[in-house]
């Protein structure tokens, strides 16, 4: 199909727009939209020299031992990705983990699948931990249903932290059975 058709589907000059640009433009949830620049946050927050922090904080962490450096990383994990989004934080950490010097590699280990398990859990403690949060509050909106940042936040700080731990937990008593 060539282009022209292509194009042909989306408007039609004798009745107008067949898809309405100028209400979709109007009607979008642009604060989503900053959300979706994660790649230059975390390039910018490279260059400022944030992944080198947490480099540092990680290896003081794995210090610490295999538990606490699982637990550790998963709840900063949880707490960046609550604060900034889960995809900057997941790759930021990533970045950091991969940077720290001198860790064991089963603790790098825990500390890669506990930096997921923050990031993903850890993205719904606040509405801006996640894109796909944002677009169902933003849809639940516009069909009326009016979602406080205060409701939210009590409710998922309920939810979210026992499933956090419990599933932190889980990862320090089932990798090293698979590690050995």
């Amino acid at each position: 199909m060539g282009l022209l058709a292509l194009a042909g589907r989306w408007f039609d000059r004798q009745t107008n727009a067949v898809i309405p640009i100028g209400k979709i433009l109007r009607s979008a949830p642009w604060q989503v939209v900053v959300f979706s620049l994660g790649n230059l946050v975390v390039t910018g927050l490279r260059n400022a020299g944030l992944t080198a922090i947490l480099s540092h904080s990680l290896e003081q962490l794995s210090h610490r031992g295999f538990s606490l450096a699982a637990l550790g990383m998963g709840f900063l994990a949880t707490l960046l990705s609550a604060v900034m989004n889960n995809l900057p934080t997941v790759l930021i950490n990533a970045i950091a983990i991969q940077d720290a010097a001198g860790i064991h590699p089963h603790i790098q280990q825990a500390m890669v699948y506990a930096n997921a398990i923050g990031c993903d859990i850890g993205a719904k403690i606040t509405p801006t931990g996640s894109l796909s949060t944002l677009l169902w509050l933003h849809v639940l909106d516009r069909k009326g249903i009016r979602i406080r940042w205060s409701q939210y936040l009590r409710i998922s700080f309920i939810l979210t932290l026992p499933v956090l731990f419990v599933t932190l937990l889980s990862l320090v008593l089932w990798l090293p059975w698979v590690l050995a």
